[in-house]
């Protein structure tokens, strides 16, 4: 995952400087302080800081990455109906992705996903407005402020998206043409 790409102004605040490493030769701890003061000596005796190869890592929450997700679908909103729309769609996908792939059974995954489902099955994302798509923002944003969301505001998040004109279930059977299928009548 690519840290940068959900939190591009987060800046390390664990570094630890590396402890300082007799690289070549041998002697005790002790000679080896001394030697490093004294510019002049051979540096077979020298010191040097060795960076640490184990990278401190900070990770990305759901809130951050579904920030991130919220850039893409203003700029998503903003742009549709013209040809860019696309390049905002393929980054609003990958991170979607990023964000189910990091944290599947999250609250914000939930409606994430379920609005995954109804603009990317088959492409919708072309089919929305750009009133559809900013009140998916304005819906998103408001679950981004809160601290805390629960399984009532999930639900009520996609009943909402559903309000909005968006299909969170398009790939559902509908059970009147299974019994058509089978000749049975309602």
């Amino acid at each position: 995952m690519h840290l940068r790409r959900f939190a591009p102004n987060l800046t390390l605040v664990d570094w630890k400087e590396p402890t300082p490493q007799v690289v070549r030769g041998a002697s005790p701890p002790g000679e080896a302080r001394n030697i490093d003061r004294c510019p002049k000596m051979s540096s077979k005796y020298r010191t040097e800081k060795a960076m640490s190869t184990e990278p401190t890592v900070l990770e990305a929450s759901p809130i951050e990455i579904t920030k991130a997700i919220l850039v893409d679908l203003q700029k998503l909103s903003l742009s549709s109906g013209e040809p860019i729309a696309a390049v905002y769609a393929d980054s609003l996908l990958r991170v979607m992705h990023d964000l189910h792939d990091f944290y599947p059974s999250d609250p914000y995954t939930e409606v994430i996903m379920a609005l995954h489902d109804a603009l990317f099955f088959q492409n919708r994302w072309i089919d929305y407005t750009k009133t559809q798509l900013s009140g998916a923002c304005d819906l998103i944003s408001s679950l981004v402020s809160r601290v805390e969301i629960t399984s009532v505001d999930v639900e009520d998040s996609i009943l909402a998206l559903e309000n909005l004109g968006f299909d969170t279930l398009p790939f559902g059977v509908n059970f009147a043409e299974i019994q058509d299928e089978n000749g049975e009548e309602e």
